[in-house]
């Protein structure tokens, strides 16, 4: 709480009030899509980590709805999730990290949702990044672009 006043007698009380971090971004199926023609990768916005963690958050829910919307709208998709993580901590355990991230979701996406790990609709989880986003996050990108 801030109060100022004034040398006319005046015044005014400012408050500041501590809420809890919310993400109200989604991902979209057809944004998800249009990305990846364009751009041959799209950061999927909404999946979500503890930090330093590997578990799949359950508020995670509606994008990874998004990714099978799109997936099944086109059973020929063959995509890889690649995971991320901040620049905290050492680079070897953030690569650990980043590639159990991408197991989650892939996990996820072959139990719950029941897409194929191979065949239509492929997933891989092989790749992994480092980066410094400001929320972790994941990102697909179709196998062809990463056949090196």
């Amino acid at each position: 709480m801030e109060i100022e006043i004034s040398g006319s007698g005046g015044y005014r009380i400012s408050t500041v009030t501590e809420t809890q971090l919310t993400q109200d971004m989604v991902a979209n199926a057809a944004d998800l899509s249009s990305g990846l023609t364009s751009n041959g990768h799209v950061v999927v916005s909404g999946i979500l980590f503890d930090a330093g963690r590997d578990v799949v958050k359950p508020e995670s829910s509606a994008a990874l709805d998004e990714v099978v919307k799109m997936l099944k709208a086109d059973a020929k998709m063959k995509v890889y999730v690649v995971g991320h993580t901040d620049n905290v901590g050492g680079l070897p355990a953030n690569m650990d990290l980043s590639k159990c991230r991408a197991a989650a979701v892939v996990q996820l996406l072959t139990t719950k949702y029941a897409i194929p790990p191979t065949g239509s609709n492929a997933l891989a989880q092989v790749l992994t990044r480092r980066s410094r986003p400001t929320i972790p996050k994941t990102d697909v990108r179709p196998i062809a672009a990463w056949s090196r």
